[in-house]
């Protein structure tokens, strides 16, 4: 009897090392297919993966799936004046993705030790090089979802949802999944680099990516020293919830104050504030349409008590004198010269 039992337990150890062996190969192959999948059909949603690997996948418990070490090389295309056109390298230490319930099809996806390197082609933004560089670490990120994978129709169009709402907040930072996420990015600015938190604000049933506005104010600032310009708690609000393009927005303003500076100290007959918003309003207006510049410049103006309602009205007539010649297309060296011979400029406060 005693060896009866023994032999029984071997059997069964073996069937089941049999069947880890036979699940887990079976399970990697089922997670590549699944990745070409997604290679495949991610670029008509606006984002291309291309090399996408893994180390290792396994069952932990048996309703949880488990990859590590996961990388892929991301990019994104630009589908409009304010959606993000970026290349990175997006590392993940260990993804999960787990059945909550299986009456209601239930799943929630997880990431842990999430990276991300970027190198961005930078096209209308000076200040930021073709090989610039910023990456984000400590990225955390849960996903529930529900796919109803029995239904084999219903399973595919609830996948292609997800995929299009994870891609929205790639491209364009929002979606309408439940998600949780937070990180930390790093900022490069006047050589220096700042660690920025990033999170997830919820209106309605829209989930926006945010970048935490004290951690922006802290660059705004270092931007700023020394100079006579201050960032209103309006811009403030406008970068923190425009996190793909903040690192942009605050190098055009910073250029384009280092111009107008450099201008006057060559000439100090150049009057240095309106050269200065007329060259950053164009500068936007080149990168992300006349609408969306007309917003940040706004937003610099709204709250602000220490210049006089002349010094606005200067500012506000300036920021469109920059829209027009950007829609001109005329060409940022002609600017100067512009700007000093143009009547529709306002050079002085006096003026208004």
């Amino acid at each position: 009897m005693g060896k009866f039992l023994l032999a029984l337990i071997v059997i069964f150890a073996l069937l089941f090392i049999g069947f880890y062996f036979v699940s887990s190969s079976l399970l990697t192959h089922v997670s590549y297919e699944g990745l070409a999948y997604l290679t495949q059909n991610s670029a008509k949603l606006g984002v291309e993966i291309a090399d996408a690997k893994f180390s290792q996948v396994k069952w932990n418990p048996w309703r949880t799936i488990v990859w590590r070490n996961f990388k892929g090389d991301i990019k994104t295309t630009q589908e409009d004046s304010l959606s993000a056109k970026r290349e990175f390298v997006l590392s993940v230490d260990e993804a999960a993705l787990q059945l909550k319930s299986l009456g209601d099809r239930k799943f929630v996806l997880t990431a842990r030790g999430l990276s991300a390197v970027f190198r961005r082609p930078a096209s209308n933004v000076p200040g930021i090089s073709e090989d610039e560089e910023d990456r984000i670490d400590t990225g955390h990120l849960k996903i529930p979802f529900q796919l109803d994978f029995l239904n084999p129709k219903a399973g595919a169009s609830g996948l292609r949802i997800l995929m299009q709402d994870l891609a929205g907040l790639i491209t364009h930072g929002k979606t309408g999944v439940a998600v949780q996420f937070s990180a930390v990015s790093n900022v490069m600015a006047k050589g220096k680099t700042f660690k920025v938190r990033l999170g997830i604000r919820q209106e309605g049933d829209q989930y926006y990516l945010i970048m935490d506005r004290e951690d922006i104010r802290v660059i705004a600032e270092e931007l700023t020293k020394g100079t006579q310009e201050r960032v209103s708690e309006a811009e403030l609000d406008l970068v923190s919830q425009h996190p793909l393009l903040a690192q942009e927005l605050l190098m055009i303003q910073d250029y384009a104050q280092n111009m107008a500076e450099q201008a006057h100290r060559l000439n100090p007959d150049i009057s240095e504030d309106p050269y200065r918003h007329v060259l950053w309003s164009y500068l936007l207006t080149k990168a992300y349409g006349p609408d969306f510049a007309e917003r940040v410049t706004d937003a610099h103006e709204v709250g602000d008590s220490k210049e006089g309602e002349a010094d606005h009205k200067m500012d506000y007539n300036n920021n469109a004198v920059g829209r027009r010649y950007a829609l001109a297309g005329y060409s940022e060296p002609s600017l100067l010269d512009r700007v000093m011979s143009d009547s529709d400029v306002i050079l002085s406060s006096r003026e208004v």
